[in-house]
């Protein structure tokens, strides 16, 4: 408008969208599902949904209402959500200024925040533990306080992450897709199993499809589908770690108890210290 030169274009132009609502448009960067008011599987979900202008947005996905709004200091690349929208939530946001932030319930800004060393390409969460894959080829574990567990350096660049969380056997691990066409599965910070896969994979999820409840569905450059079932006799043991501490390190020592008779003497040699030490 404030570029036109005519005056009857801009009379025509404030003719026609004066009566329009003013709405600000923005892109979606990143989206997320939430629980409403319970933590099962099948309750109603809300969507968390990031924008470009720096914004989290929760919408009720049947009226599609916003039910709450949220300020990022960046633009989100990647959200974690745990929690029920009722009682209790956290989002974590990975956003393009190389932070993550934490949001809660009744906040709009964040409560605390990460610094990392180089932009996030992933983000995945294990209870307290926040698990990072970053621009360098470098895979973080943080606390929701900033404190860093461990780091590790791959091989190639990370392309995709996801979480592996199969509830039968109750295996938990992430999936960190290179871009050396290899697929790296952690557990903690040991590096459990390498999958080969013929084409880099940009995008990947696990979870049920179809009656199988372990699959792992991988889209490939090219615009492929790679699908991984897993077997429902398969048995995880800790010998399957390829990197990590022996089994021996686990098992606890007995230590004997001390006895009386070493008591005595302790307390013998406490006493005599000077007396010994002249001598």
């Amino acid at each position: 408008f404030l570029q036109m030169t005519n005056s009857t274009e801009a009379h025509q132009f404030v003719e026609h969208f004066k009566n329009i609502e003013l709405k600000r448009q923005s892109c979606i960067t990143c989206m997320k599902k939430l629980n409403k008011n319970s933590a099962d599987e099948d309750a109603i979900n809300c969507l968390v949904i990031g924008t470009e202008d720096q914004n989290i947005y929760i919408v009720e996905s049947e009226a599609f209402t916003i039910l709450a709004t949220m300020n990022c200091p960046a633009t989100p690349s990647f959200l974690d959500v745990s929690g029920v929208y009722d009682v209790e939530f956290r989002i974590l946001a990975a956003c393009r200024n190389g932070y993550i932030y934490l949001f809660r319930r009744g906040n709009p800004l964040p409560r605390n925040s990460i610094y990392l060393n180089s932009i996030a390409v992933g983000l995945e969460r294990f209870g307290k533990n926040i698990i990072v894959g970053c621009m360098d080829s470098s895979l973080h574990c943080y606390t929701t306080k900033g404190k860093r567990y461990w780091k590790h350096i791959l091989p190639a660049q990370i392309t995709a992450m996801c979480q592996i969380d199969y509830r039968p056997k109750g295996f938990q691990a992430v999936a960190v897709a290179l871009a050396n066409n290899e697929i790296h599965l952690y557990k903690d910070k040991f590096l459990v199993d390498v999958i080969h896969i013929e084409e880099n994979v940009y995008a990947m999820k696990f979870g049920r499809l179809g009656r199988e409840d372990a699959t792992l569905v991988m889209v490939t450059k090219n615009g492929g589908l790679v699908l991984k079932i897993l077997k429902r006799t398969a048995v995880f043991e800790e010998s399957d770690v390829l990197h990590g501490p022996p089994k021996e390190q686990q098992v606890k020592i007995d230590v004997p108890k001390r006895t009386k008779l070493y008591v005595d003497q302790t307390l013998r040699e406490k006493e005599q210290a000077e007396s010994r030490l002249k001598e």
